[in-house]
Formats: structure tokens, C-alpha cells, sequence
């Protein structure tokens, strides 16, 4: 398409939109010629106010016009300025390219850039999360369900940062070699079959550079808070090889504040033994296994050379060598794999339990060997980024719907690790991972909530209305309007609750939540005991009673126990705060033990599911 710019030269903005709407279409600069069909002309005018980009399209016998502009007035920076510029001529050739094809890409105006960067920018000026998405669907066009996943990739990271220092950064190798090349893969990396002399000069080279990054990390006094080898396969280096290279990048680079040092190990038939102890040795504690399928017709119609077993094998091998974490991931849409097929490989592969459970899409990427079988294998997908499969001849596009919604249920519940106590105990209703998911994101779409931005808290009051819902469906009280079993729900409830807090002194509490009113006395005497005594919380010495209950969290849970949250001891990864449980024995101190015995059941008659105060007591610690 032959582009013409006037008042400005912002080529990257446009391009990103033209391969986003014309895929097949390449860049070219320069006037069209009279009564040809192929171009678009750009242009920006700027006043004392407002910056304003006209583009107008045409293409394929339609002619399409885009408006877009940004006030300039009031914004002195210049760098600012520029952006603003930028944003109203891709804003412009977006609407104009949309008026042409009726397409509305999933990521809106944004492809090209980092959408959660421009939630979290939001957010910090103020926002509500609400607005956030507002904006990004009224100005950007942003799909809802990527609306939602933005501003939460955004308040995540913005949790992240807060915890990071001015100086602090992450590292990344890249290692561009794989044993064979994946059928759906368009990345530049060499298979060892033809690059096997390539393996050494780059090693080399990269360990020059190592060097040299290190020495200017440290004349800049920054510090490596993560470090991530990905690729290609980074395990197709022999363990020599990796002990050598890693030993270097440790030897340079200070890695003391490191919190997390992953490898991409990918494709089990790169995993050995040797390999695994060799990344043990150096500190690394994360890894991710790659396996895709679970089916071996599968594994060898995208180019694996490896077995669902091998990978069977290698998880219980990282398991059984004692590696913290591992992540995996799967793609839908594969040849030869239909819904009952995928289904069984995510059961298989959530039963080995992987911190992370990416469920990918096929993307059909030009270049790749499977974007040249799409006849053969029935592919039909979407035609702009991100390319993703919308059926085959195993899968339909009805699959597709199901097996996206169940997607963002894992997204939310299982990988976000905000839910892992209750989602253990709601494991075991359910013969399969895979049903609880899809019963989950069908429970979603009955109630109106799919498609809509949540609150961390309304996605505890919606989990709670579904696991009530279900069990009463199973006990028959759905029909008669009969209370669900309060015996299964108050196990629910005391997990919701665990999990809540874990992460963050919630300040709110969810509707379902047990009263602590008649628990304030013994929570009060806890933390008293604790700033005589400085047994629980030694990173509290500095602090008294009402400021360790407010830095603090003491749960009484409808269990009988007393659960403990210490948040300035957390997980590096997680960052989950470190708990403790107790019990509490009444020692009826100044009370007769008829009294408070009738004080009990009093409480049992108004309501309460766990005896309140009641004199002073001892605190005993639940292993």
C-alpha cells in the first residue's frame, strides 16, 4: 500500500495499523498514481490547541476517512507532546481502516504496543480501574475481555513495582536455537540439525557481551532483581555448555537480590538429568516445560521428536530433583486434536501441578509450515494479529468459545495463585479439572458476569455464589429455597477467607465473611500477648499491640481456629503472607464455667458459628 504522509513522519504508528488491517500488504512510500487502488494518505495539522490527523484509505474499491485529535494546549513537555501526536495519527488511520474492512481487532487501537503500560499509566494518574476500562473501550476500542485482562496485568504490575527499587531491573538471555523447528513456529531460530557449528561462536560472543553488560550494570549501581533465559530452546546446550555459560553469568553479574532465576527449558526431549542439576547448581528456580499435547499423533504433526510419556518423565524428574516451580503450557487448535483430546491434556498435565498453566491458541503465523497446511488441516483464523486459530477439522468454532472462557477461569483462579486453598478443596467435586473450569466459566455466562471487569473482591463473592450454587444443586435445596449445607460451605468459606488475605490486609470484607465482632476481645488479647511475649511476629519488635493489629491480620475462622497473617514476612515469588494457626483454650479467667458455658450457647442461639470471648485464655500454635 502506498503510504503519503503530510505534517508529520510517524511511520512506525502507521505501519503497526496497516499489518494489523491489511496483513498482506507492505509499506511503500510514495504518491499513487491517478485512478489507482491501493493507498493512504496521512495527515497531521497542529494548532495552538489541538493536533489533529485526517487519514483517508482506499482500498479494494472502497474509500474510508478517519478523524482523530489531541489536545496539545497546557502540555509543555515535549516528549509528551510527540505522544500525543502519535496517538491521534495511528487513532486516525485505525478508524479509517475500520470504516474499510468492518474489523474490529481484539487489542482495539492498540496493537503494537504494550496495552497493560497504558492501564497502568491510568491508573497512577487516579483512575479507577472502572474508568480505565471506560477509556479503553471508548477511545482505543478495546475488545472487553482484553479491557479486563489489561487493567489487571496493570494493577499486578503496579503491585510489583512497589516493591522494586529506582535501581532494580531483570536480565534476559536469549538463546536461538531449538532441536526442530515447530510446525507453527515464525520465530528466527536455528535447529541444532543445521546449526550445530553455530552453537560455539555464539556461546562466545554471548559471554563477550555478558561481560560487558555486567561491568556497566555495575558502574550504573544497578541491581538484577529477576533474570529469565528463554529462546529457541535454551536446553538444547549440551550441560557443559549451559555450566559454562551460567557459570560466567554468575561469576560477572551480582545476583544476591535476585528473586527469581528462570530457564525456558521447553521440549522434554531437551531435558536431561545433568541438565537439570547444572540449573539447580546455579541458583535457578524456576523452569518451564513446554509440552503443548498430550497426544503423540499431535506432538508429531507440529515437528516434536518427543512422547507424552518423556514429558510425563521429565516433570517427575524436575519433581523428584526439587525444583521449586514449573510452569507449563498447552495450545488449542493443533492438528489432529479435537475438544475431548485437549480436554484429557489439560487434566493430565493440571494433575502435575504447574505453578503457571498457560492455555495458548494456534496462531497461524506467515512464514510457518502450518500457515502453509491451513487448507489441508481446515484453519480458518483470524486474518489480523493476533492470528489465533477459530476452528479446524477437530475443533469447532463452538469449541473455540468453550475452551476460551474456560481459558480466563484458569487465568483468574488457577494461575493468578489468589484462589489455590479453595481451589484444592473444590478439586475434589468434580471428576476432572477440565469440568470445574468449564462449569465455572458457564456459571459466568448464565450470570451476566463474563465479558465485564471484576474486582479482586467480586471475583471471592462470585467463586462463593458458585460454589453455593452447586452444592445447592447437589443437596436439591435449589428448588426449595433451602439453605445449601452450612457443614460444606463453612470449610468454603474459611478457604476463601485464607486466600483472601494471604496476599493483602483486605480492608473490605466479602458479604459472605464470618462476623469477628465477637472475637475482638481475644483478638485484642493476642496481640497484647504478643508485645509482652514476641514469640509470632519478630519483625514486629519495634512496635506495639494496635499498630501490630493494624500492620497485622488474626482471623477467626468458623473452623475454631485462629489463623495468622504476617505480611513483612512473605514469599519472594508470591508474595503471600507467611501464616500461622491457633487454637485458643478458654481459661474462663474471673467467670464461672456455667457462665460461660451459657455465654456459648447464647451465641449458638444469635447466630455465631464460633464461641466469641470469654476471659483470658492460652494461644497454642496448630503445626
Amino acid at each position: 500500500m502506498k503510504l503519503v504522509f503530510r505534517g508529520h513522519d510517524d511511520r512506525y504508528a502507521v505501519e503497526q495499523s496497516l499489518l494489523a488491517f491489511f496483513p498482506e500488504e507492505r509499506p511503500v512510500y510514495q504518491e499513487p498514481e491517478p485512478g489507482e487502488d491501493n493507498w493512504a494518505r496521512v495527515d497531521l495539522h497542529q494548532g495552538p490547541v489541538y493536533a489533529t490527523a485526517v487519514t483517508e484509505i482506499a482500498h479494494g474499491g472502497r474509500l474510508g476517512r478517519g478523524t482523530s485529535r489531541a489536545l496539545l494546549r497546557e502540555v509543555t513537555d515535549e516528549y509528551e507532546r510527540e505522544r500525543l501526536r502519535q496517538k491521534a495519527v495511528k487513532l486516525s488511520f485505525f478508524k479509517a481502516a475500520r470504516s474499510i474492512t468492518g474489523l474490529t481487532p481484539a487489542w482495539g487501537a492498540l496493537t503494537g504496543i504494550r496495552p497493560g503500560k497504558l492501564a497502568a499509566r491510568l491508573l497512577e494518574q487516579g483512575k479507577t480501574p472502572a474508568q480505565v476500562s471506560r477509556i479503553l473501550g471508548d477511545t482505543y476500542y478495546v475488545s472487553p475481555s482484553r479491557r479486563r485482562l489489561a487493567v489487571e496485568t496493570a494493577q499486578e504490575g503496579l503491585r510489583a513495582k512497589a516493591d522494586l527499587r529506582p535501581e532494580d531491573i531483570s536480565l534476559y538471555i536469549g538463546i536461538p536455537f531449538c532441536p526442530t523447528r515447530c510446525a507453527y513456529c515464525s520465530f528466527v531460530s536455528q535447529s541444532v540439525e543445521k546449526s550445530l557449528g553455530l552453537m560455539e561462536p555464539y556461546l562466545e560472543v554471548l559471554c563477550r557481551e555478558i561481560t560487558d553488560a555486567a561491568q556497566m550494570v555495575r558502574e550504573t549501581g544497578l541491581r538484577i532483581k529477576s533474570f529469565y533465559m528463554g529462546g529457541g530452546t535454551p536446553t538444547t546446550l549440551s550441560a557443559r555448555q549451559m555450566d559454562r555459560l551460567l557459570t560466567h553469568l554468575n561469576r560477572s553479574f551480582d545476583l544476591s537480590g535476585c528473586v527469581e532465576y528462570c530457564i525456558e527449558a521447553g521440549r522434554p526431549d531437551t531435558i536431561t538429568r545433568e541438565k537439570l542439576q547444572v540449573l539447580l547448581d546455579h541458583g535457578a528456580d524456576r523452569i518451564s516445560v513446554n509440552p503443548q499435547s498430550l497426544e503423540d499423533e499431535v506432538l508429531r504433526a507440529i515437528g516434536r521428536r518427543h512422547t507424552a510419556r518423556d514429558i510425563e518423565d521429565t516433570m517427575a524428574l524436575a519433581a523428584s530433583m526439587g525444583f521449586p516451580h514449573v510452569n507449563m503450557d498447552l495450545i488449542a487448535g493443533l492438528p489432529w486434536e479435537g475438544l475431548d483430546s485437549f480436554l484429557q491434556s489439560f487434566d493430565d498435565v493440571y494433575r502435575m501441578e504447574p505453578d503457571q498453566l498457560q492455555l495458548g491458541f494456534l496462531k497461524v503465523l506467515k512464514g510457518s509450515y502450518m500457515a502453509s497446511q491451513a487448507g489441508a488441516y481446515g484453519l480458518r483464523y483470524r486474518m489480523t494479529p493476533p492470528y489465533e486459530v477459530l476452528s479446524t477439522r477437530w475443533l469447532s468454532y463452538g469449541d473455540v468459545i468453550r475452551l476460551k472462557a474456560m481459558e480466563e477461569m484458569v487465568e483468574v483462579y488457577y494461575n493468578s495463585g489468589q484462589f489455590s486453598n479453595t481451589l484444592k478443596l473444590l478439586e475434589q467435586e468434580y471428576p476432572s479439572p477440565s469440568e470445574l473450569f468449564l462449569d465455572l466459566a458457564a456459571y459466568y455466562e448464565d450470570h451476566g458476569f463474563a465479558g465485564l471487569s471484576h474486582s479482586r473482591m467480586a471475583r471471592y463473592e462470585i467463586l462463593y455464589g458458585f460454589i453455593k450454587e452447586r452444592e445447592e444443586r447437589k443437596t436439591g435445596h435449589g428448588q426449595t429455597g433451602e439453605a445449601a449445607s452450612d457443614t460444606c460451605l463453612s470449610a468454603f468459606r474459611d478457604r476463601l477467607m485464607e486466600d483472601l488475605y494471604l496476599r493483602e490486609n483486605a480492608k473490605s470484607r466479602p458479604s459472605f465473611a464470618m462476623d469477628q465482632g465477637p472475637f475482638k476481645d481475644r483478638i485484642r488479647e493476642f496481640f497484647q500477648t504478643e508485645e509482652q511475649e514476641r514469640r509470632w511476629l519478630p519483625a514486629y519488635k519495634d512496635h506495639d499491640s494496635r499498630q501490630m493489629a493494624n500492620m497485622a491480620h488474626l482471623e477467626a475462622m468458623e473452623d475454631g481456629s485462629f489463623l495468622l497473617f504476617d505480611y513483612k514476612e512473605r514469599d519472594p515469588l508470591w508474595k503471600n503472607a507467611r501464616t500461622l494457626r491457633f487454637t485458643y483454650e478458654e481459661t474462663c479467667a474471673g467467670t464461672e464455667r456455667g457462665e460461660y458455658e451459657r455465654i456459648k450457647e447464647g451465641q449458638s442461639r444469635t447466630g455465631g458459628r464460633h464461641p466469641g470471648a470469654a476471659g483470658r485464655g492460652a494461644w497454642h500454635r496448630v503445626p
